[in-house]
């Protein structure tokens, strides 16, 4: 697991089908999908990534490395 601290969400996406959310990170530079194995993890993950989009606020996630799925956030 990768724990990364003071990071900017650049985009945020989702659609209609269930579990799929995604997190681009500017110092990753590239996507993360949000952990697909329970619904309200992705719903309040990617709520979360959200609020720091629109404010401007950084966070602290954790990222699987076998997966690369974004485990969870946290708003700074």
């Amino acid at each position: 697991m990768a724990i990364l601290n003071f990071q900017t969400v650049s985009f945020v996406w989702s659609n209609f089908q269930p579990r799929n959310g995604w997190v681009f990170i500017a110092s990753i530079g590239d996507w993360r999908q949000i952990r697909r194995d329970n619904a309200d993890a992705v719903t309040n993950i990617l709520e979360l990534a959200a609020v720091a989009k629109g404010t401007g606020r950084l966070v602290d996630l954790e990222i699987d490395n076998t997966t690369n799925q974004i485990q969870w956030i946290t708003l700074r």
